[in-house]
């Protein structure tokens, strides 16, 4: 098995949570819950509400208010859910079945992720059939581990999938609802070129590279 690097000597990474919420458990608007994460000294947050897109304007008008950069996204599906990120508009699928989903959000050219696995009687048996189409799976949840999730069970799930020649990147993530879950629990931090311009766009791409790590508490400089 060849391993394919996806880090460069950059030591610039972006903190960020690409999984929160606006419209569920408690409206708190995305600019009052994304500057609370600029104050945690995040550089990015995705909204990815379910089923629901939010325009440029928004988009643009929300970062105006936080001071930080919003990926658009959506969490996909009634139940077993993907979350789609860099999109404008939710995504057409044919068919509720989870691998025509995933392949469908795939092709649709965003950074598209598998959602905690283990609260789903088959979770983990999806991501094993999607792998394949899917750019990562979730391997932390702070909602879900609030919520008695075995979390712990994914980092053997994921080296599964490693083991199995899957090439699956790990993320964490706080799955951030305003009632429920406090922000700053699960993150990635994502690679960017020393002098880059930092929009969505390239954090997406960034993404979709592998060039990020996903993180409870440490952070890194370097990786080599």
């Amino acid at each position: 098995m060849e391993y394919i690097n996806p880090y460069s000597n950059s030591t610039r990474w972006l903190r960020g949570n690409i999984h929160m919420h606006q419209f569920c458990s408690g409206h708190l608007d995305l600019g009052a819950s994304g500057h609370i994460y600029k104050l945690l000294h995040y550089d990015f947050v995705a909204i990815t509400d379910h089923n629901q897109t939010h325009g440029r304007n928004a988009i643009a008008q929300w970062e105006r208010q936080a001071g930080l950069v919003i990926v658009p996204g959506e969490e996909n599906g009634k139940t077993d859910h993907i979350i789609e990120l860099g999109v404008h508009e939710v995504t057409p699928t044919p068919s509720d079945d989870y691998l025509e989903r995933a392949k469908a959000l795939r092709a649709a050219g965003g950074f598209v992720m598998g959602c905690h696995p283990q609260i789903y009687a088959n979770g983990e048996d999806n991501i094993r059939r999607a792998a394949d189409e899917l750019h990562a799976v979730e391997i932390f949840n702070a909602l879900k581990e609030g919520r008695g999730s075995d979390e712990e069970r994914n980092i053997a799930f994921w080296d599964e999938l490693l083991t199995a020649g899957k090439r699956i990147w790990g993320v964490a993530s706080d799955d951030f609802h305003a009632s429920i879950v406090g922000p700053g629990q699960g993150w990635v931090g994502v690679q960017v070129p020393e002098d880059a311009h930092v929009t969505w766009p390239l954090i997406v791409e960034q993404l979709k590279r592998g060039a990020f790590y996903a993180s409870t508490y440490p952070g890194f400089s370097r990786l080599t």
